[in-house]
């Protein structure tokens, strides 16, 4: 475990995180709250993929199934 630090910085348009979860190839995906969003970073902080929701304001995803590949 190393020391904490900044993964990214999403501004409001890239969509301001709420909640997020880590898959099981490590990349971390973020709620886009203020984008109606999910956004997906490699553990280097880079933007791997945007899914646009159909929701608002979607918050705190989630992973589950039996290969932890379904996203909630």
């Amino acid at each position: 475990m190393g020391s904490p630090g900044l993964l990214c910085s999403p501004d409001e348009a890239a969509g301001r995180p709420d909640g997020a979860a880590i898959d099981v190839h490590g990349d971390y995906w973020s709620a886009g709250v203020s984008a109606g969003c999910l956004n997906r970073f490699s553990a280097a902080g880079h933007l791997i993929e945007r899914l646009l929701l159909p929701c608002r304001a979607p918050t705190m995803p989630c992973f589950g199934g039996d290969a932890l590949t379904d996203l909630y």
